[in-house]
């Protein structure tokens, strides 16, 4: 899902901003390792993948303006 969603409105069409790239693929990263390792994520991991998927869903809202 990840993939796509990058190669497509991110590299292609410029849609969203490039730092938006590794949102998802570092927000999926962090729930499996919170998930299926036997270390817990920190708060602060956790506070870093919320901010990031703040400004990602606000993006998403503005349809994708780069101011």
């Amino acid at each position: 899902m990840q993939r796509p969603f990058v190669g497509q409105f991110i590299n292609r069409r410029k849609r969203y901003l490039p730092e938006l790239r590794e949102t998802l693929v570092r927000n999926l990263e962090l729930r499996q390792a919170a998930d299926y390792r036997p270390r817990s994520v920190s708060q602060a991991q956790a506070e870093r993948a919320l901010q990031r998927t703040r400004r990602f869903v606000e993006a998403i809202r503005r349809g994708g303006e780069s101011a």
